[in-house]
């Protein structure tokens, strides 16, 4: 196995997660100097960025044998980690930081400098606030576990940075990914809290709001022979523990860089498969009041409605739905109402994003929802007339209910679902709600 080093440049940023549009007085700035470290003949070098506040990956560059980067970057705080990984050591690290201001230029930075140490002090900072961005779906990937012997031991530790490095290189998704930064988190926590110390201006203070991974990379690496390792990078979904995808290839010890940037690849392939959710609870209550009987029923149903591709972001689901738990009292003297039945019929609903911070939600029934039940009348004597039943005696309908479209914050809400036809004292009245929530991560449709 060629002896070749990757060296990874984490960057922590204090902007979103995800892309948003940047105000026009913003301009970007530029952090540039060298890791500390020269960079050998054939070696990968990279640099990737993290965001502080949110502890997600934003970018990667590739870095020259110099070790000198360049990076362009929005104003915030920053956490630069230099992460190298060589066949045969121990992956090491060095760290620095830096802060941009709008336009702001900083240069000549050695990463692996020492730097005076910042006094200690312990003060409790800000909880993660509950945003949610829809349309990007976040993950991130601890160390790969397996037993590796020899000069493959290297790859236990450093197969995360390869993997997240490519992601954001060749690789990168053809679709909305956040990734997060899983190996400094104790850090940048540690960081978080000396913000909100004494010892920071309360100008410059980054409030933590750190973006909770929808999917985890579980890697699992199998030495085959002394030149070949297996290598399974599994996605599971951290709210239900279920696989999602992944991606599997076997690494050459000739050409181990180039085999697992198509293994990155592969796991960015299947990343563009998968979209968020949010789920749909709809919870009615209805009653029908009649001159001959009063009716009564409910209505429940849950849609995971879900993007139709990687590229758009409009949501959507479809789920057979009846009325439920039906009764029927009558006022008619000498009759019995009985058999009360409702039609299949199903509904839908469409989510689309709808402002800065805003989704529209359109959702409505397939079909006719009327239940019904049969009026039996009974001979008022022995041998008198004994009529049919009659079908058809309308019990509860979601007539006149909604409203059929309404908007709700990114993070979801609850919405009152109401309503009434009535003729005098006679007709169909409807209360309830309907609610919207992010939901677990799942296949898109196409």
């Amino acid at each position: 196995m060629p002896r070749r080093m990757l060296v990874l440049v984490l960057v922590a940023l204090t902007l979103p997660a995800v892309p948003s549009t940047a105000s026009a007085a913003v301009k970007r700035g530029v952090f540039s100097g060298s890791l500390g470290v020269t960079v050998p003949r054939g070696a990968d070098a990279e640099v990737r960025a993290v965001n502080r506040a949110t502890g997600t990956l934003a970018a990667a560059r590739e870095v020259g044998r110099s070790g000198r980067f360049t990076l362009s970057l929005p104003p915030g705080s920053y956490t630069i980690v230099g992460s190298i990984v060589r066949p045969g050591s121990r992956p090491t690290q060095v760290v620095s930081g830096v802060t941009l201001k709008s336009g702001q230029r900083r240069t000549k930075t050695n990463l692996k400098r020492k730097r005076k140490k910042k006094p200690k002090a312990r003060a409790a900072y800000v909880q993660e606030l509950g945003n949610v961005t829809p349309g990007v779906v976040a993950l991130e990937m601890p160390n790969v576990t397996g037993k590796l012997d020899g000069e493959w031991d290297f790859l236990r530790q450093g197969l995360n940075d390869l993997a997240i490095g490519d992601l954001f290189g060749d690789a990168k998704p053809d679709c909305e990914i956040a990734v997060i930064e899983h190996d400094r988190r104790a850090e940048l926590l540690k960081e978080l809290e000396f913000q909100q110390s004494p010892y920071v201006d309360p100008s410059t203070r980054v409030t933590r709001n750190l973006v909770e991974a929808d999917i985890e990379v579980r890697g699992r690496a199998r030495q085959v022979n002394a030149d070949r390792v297996e290598v399974t990078l599994d996605l599971i979904d951290k709210k239900t523990g279920e696989r999602v995808g992944g991606a599997k290839r076997t690494l050459d010890g000739d050409r181990v860089f180039e085999d697992y940037e198509q293994l990155a690849k592969q796991l960015s392939e299947e990343l563009c498969k998968l979209s968020d959710t949010y789920e749909l609870t709809l919870d009615i209550s209805g009653t029908g009041r009649l001159a001959t009987h009063d009716g009564s029923g409910t209505m429940r149903g849950t849609l995971k409605a879900r993007r139709a591709n990687r590229k758009q972001q409009r949501w959507t689901d479809q789920a057979p739905i009846a009325w439920e738990n039906l009764t029927v009292t009558g006022k008619t003297p000498g009759c019995a109402h009985v058999s009360p039945v409702a039609p299949a019929t199903s509904w839908t609903a469409t989510i689309t994003v709808a402002g800065e911070d805003t989704l529209k939600v359109d959702w409505g029934l397939g079909g006719a929802d009327l239940a019904t039940a049969t009026i039996d009348c009974f001979p008022t004597s022995p041998g008198d007339y004994d009529p049919p039943p009659i079908a058809g005696q309308p019990l509860v309908s979601l007539l006149n209910t909604g409203p059929a479209s309404f908007t709700v914050p990114f993070a979801g809400g609850t919405t009152p679902i109401t309503g009434a036809i009535l003729d005098g004292g006679d007709g169909f009245t409807n209360t309830g709600t309907l609610v919207v929530k992010p939901g677990p991560v799942v296949r898109a449709e196409g």
